[in-house]
């Protein structure tokens, strides 16, 4: 007999702290020593729960807001100072601040903004300095 029982068993779960508070108000109402919850308790008991869940989101939807702050300050930052390799020097291109071009077998970054015709590398005043 007990060889029986164990296999109907082997499919159950652990019961955590819920289902037996639920276990004991089914226990109770079916016995009559409780009454159901009013509809009334019901819901005030789900608006409680529901609060609290979110006020748990609300703090981690800020918690995140303030990360993709500090990101985009660090984007911003990497964008403003990156190093972006534009080729050979063309007398005829735009250049932002960042620009590395080739000039005479040297390679210069470009300080400031650089309009087509202005500042050839090299140059005195020119807006590049050399790194290479």
């Amino acid at each position: 007999m007990c060889s029986q029982a164990a296999p109907r068993l082997s499919g159950l779960r652990a019961l955590d702290m819920d289902d037996i508070e639920l276990l004991r108000t089914r226990f109770a109402l079916a016995s009559g020593r409780a009454k159901a919850p009013s509809t009334a308790e019901t819901v005030a008991r789900l608006a409680d729960g529901l609060g609290e869940a979110i006020q748990t989101l609300a703090a981690r939807v800020d918690e995140l807001e303030k990360a993709a702050v500090g990101a985009q300050k660090k984007l911003d930052f990497l964008d403003a100072h990156a190093l972006i390799f534009a080729g050979a020097w063309l007398p005829e291109s735009t250049y932002h601040p960042g620009a590395v071009v080739r000039h005479h077998g040297k390679a210069y970054t470009a300080l400031r903004h650089i309009s087509p015709g202005k500042g050839e590398p090299g140059r005195s005043g020119a807006g590049w300095t050399e790194i290479a």
